[in-house]
């Protein structure tokens, strides 16, 4: 990734349009940084100055925090990922990628505004910078941006500036040593920061226990009381405050949402039930490795099935390209098709007509698709096609169907069927097992696979889905052209969901070498 493409990625469209939105603007761009944070080599290994939790709200019920001053640890292993790209443009500090994406932010401007980067901003902006969302005395959402400074006299200067400059709005600030607060207007800054005074989130039960459950130091880390939020999104849109939605509640209203259909029905919409449970999610670098992970905590998991999505992923053949498992997906087509049946969008039974298709194969469907699909089902491709050869196309599936037997006649009888479309494969059975694949030569199993261990290593022992991308394979398969040398030094991405005690888990995690 060039620099010019870095900077093209990271502008955003008039971030002087009052102070909140220029804390919203910084926080996109060092969501930038951190993606690229490959690039920045940490020299300076000991951490600075205080956290912006000290002057979020008790009562927060989100928050975001991006860290680019992280402990020495995170620093090392900044550093360490970094030289796993031994052709990527390097920098001597974070401070250097910062300054050229903020400058290019700022400077992407129209009208009349004289607001001026490297002297209104960067000789007080720090390297920390968080967003707070809190319910105020009545019940409205307010949201508070808490940047770092440097300088406390050139951040007062400079931010007085910015207000004078905004576009019609009202916006307001306050200086308090290491960091400056921000809002929407004067009034919510100076009661979000006698609220924080009085109590800041770092006294929440729950914001330092859900924090305290993820692994290691983070360059970024997000919390939310997802009823919570769900309740004050409802608020805003039943007061007709729907405006506020985008730039305060901003994706955490959806994730309480529709986001969150895995929770067992628990879901919110504007006018719905209110969500459950806490988020909570943080993203930190290894040697090796970087990897998100979150749990939702205090969720209702009740409509999770008890799945071996992970173990079965395991059991693809060794060297497969890629692959994804899921459990339950018998009883979730089955619950797809009774929806689809009382719906009046369909015309006609659909029962008649899934039972005239399964009486063309010679099996009843959905029933047996249904037995077939059974508890966990497992699909990768086992090497990368070379193009314009269909034959090329190798895959492998397998199934634990909830009657073995069963299972594999149905299998077979679709496998008939295939064939006789030109598209032969074999069937066997493995155990409990069915296994239908079209590739002679698989053989040995996924989990033997070193890069498959580094990708989905700490997986719970109920994983309800997963999948790998075996990244290094396609690299060596020579069909993926035009891709940088630094690129391939990527070796996978692993993700999965599951089930740890009460909590839902997940992670997504990218490999180098």
């Amino acid at each position: 990734m060039s620099q010019t493409d870095i900077l093209s990625s990271a502008r955003v469209p008039e971030p002087r349009r009052n102070l909140l939105a220029i804390v919203l603007s910084i926080v996109a761009v060092l969501a930038v940084i951190i993606g690229g944070v490959a690039y920045v080599g940490y020299h300076k290994l000991a951490s600075t100055g205080s956290q912006p939790d000290a002057w979020a709200p008790a009562n927060s019920v989100a928050y975001l925090k991006l860290d680019l001053d992280p402990a020495a640890s995170e620093k090392v292993a900044a550093l360490q990922f970094e030289q796993k790209f031994p052709n990527a443009p390097h920098v001597t500090s974070a401070d250097q990628l910062k300054d050229a994406l903020l400058q290019a932010a700022f400077n992407d401007q129209s009208g009349p505004s004289t607001i001026n980067y490297a002297d209104d901003v960067k000789p007080w902006l720090g390297d920390r910078i968080a967003l707070a969302v809190y319910s105020d005395a009545s019940g409205a959402a307010q949201t508070v941006g808490i940047v770092q400074v440097k300088d406390a006299a050139k951040a007062k200067v400079g931010l007085a500036k910015i207000v004078q400059q905004s576009t019609g709005q009202t916006a307001g600030y306050s200086v308090l040593g290491e960091y400056a607060v921000v809002g929407a207007s004067q009034s919510a800054v100076d009661k979000a920061v006698a609220a924080a005074k009085a109590s800041n989130i770092t006294t929440s039960a729950s914001y330092a226990n859900d924090v305290a459950t993820l692994k290691g130091d983070r360059i970024l880390t997000a919390w939310a009381d997802l009823g919570a939020v769900s309740k004050l999104a409802q608020k805003a849109l039943a007061g007709g405050d729907a405006a506020l939605l985008p730039g305060r509640l901003a994706g955490l209203a959806g994730l309480a949402g529709s986001g969150l259909s895995g929770l067992g029905g628990n879901t919110t919409s504007a006018t719905g039930a209110t969500a459950k449970g806490r988020l909570v999610a943080g993203l930190r670098l290894e040697s090796g490795s970087a990897e998100l992970e979150g749990r939702i905590l205090g969720a209702d998991v009740s409509g999770y099935h008890n799945g071996q999505a992970g173990a079965l992923l395991g059991q693809l053949p060794s060297g497969s390209v890629a692959g994804v498992s899921i459990s339950g997906l018998g009883s979730i087509i089955t619950k797809e098709i009774a929806a689809l049946e009382a719906s009046p969008l369909i015309s006609g039974s659909l029962s008649t007509q899934l039972a005239t298709a399964g009486t063309q194969l010679g099996i009843s469907i959905p029933g047996d698709i249904v037995n077939l699909l059974g508890d966990n089902v497992a699909a990768g491709l086992d090497a990368v096609p070379t193009k314009g050869q269909a034959s090329s196309f190798k895959f492998t599936a397998i199934t634990q169907p909830t009657d073995a037997t069963k299972g594999l006649q149905t299998a077979q009888k679709l496998s008939d069927f295939a064939g006789l479309a030109g598209f032969p494969l074999t069937v066997s059975a493995k155990g409990n097992d069915v296994v239908v694949t079209n590739d002679a030569q698989a053989s040995g199993s996924l989990s033997e696979d070193a890069g498959f261990k580094s990708a989905m290593s700490g997986m719970p022992a109920q994983v309800v889905g997963a999948a790998y991308v075996n990244l290094a394979g396609i690299w060596a398969s020579g069909q993926a052209k035009n891709v940088p040398s630094d690129i391939q030094h990527l070796t996978g991405i692993g993700t999965y969901e599951g089930i740890d005690g009460s909590d839902v888990v997940f992670a997504v995690r990218v490999t180098v070498s």
